[in-house]
């Protein structure tokens, strides 16, 4: 098997290579409605069922660690500059990931998007499943051979 994500990076003050890591994420977490104006950096209130940094599902349910509850283990990780896209992986823990979410879907919470978070100046914009352009959508792709079944 075979595995890789790729992300269509959008935004970004800096053009400078930041390290960005795959972490897989180990609890539920909500969607909700907000979305930031085009100054992005400074973000958007909170809407019911977002996640946030305290907030798995906003308001109600907390991440037991703020910033989110993910296994500290990179799964994958990519240097990232400016404007593009970037595909992280084949990996092995990538492909351990997704055979997990096939083997126990009910652990499939995917994988958190975790960029330099020590110095200002440093975000990275990636575009959603919302984009209007198809091209930059998410994009997860899995090559796998499978098994002969025998009558």
């Amino acid at each position: 098997m075979s595995v890789q994500l790729t992300l269509h990076l959008s935004r970004t003050v800096s053009l400078l290579s930041e390290t960005v890591l795959l972490h897989r994420v180990l609890g539920d977490w909500g969607q909700g409605r907000s979305d930031a104006d085009i100054n992005e950096g400074i973000g958007a209130a909170a809407a019911p069922n977002d996640a946030t940094w305290l907030h798995r599902i906003f308001p109600s349910e907390q991440w037991q660690t703020p910033g989110g509850d993910f296994v500290e283990e990179p799964s994958a990780t990519l240097e990232v500059g400016g404007i593009g896209t970037y595909t992280w992986g084949p990996t092995e823990q990538m492909v351990a990931d997704v055979q997990d979410w096939v083997d126990r879907p009910s652990t499939n919470f995917g994988w958190l998007i975790k960029g330099n978070e020590t110095e200002i100046r440093t975000t990275k914009r990636f575009d959603s499943m919302e984009n209007p352009n198809e091209a930059d959508r998410p994009m997860l792709t899995v090559e796998f051979t499978s098994a002969s079944v025998k009558p």
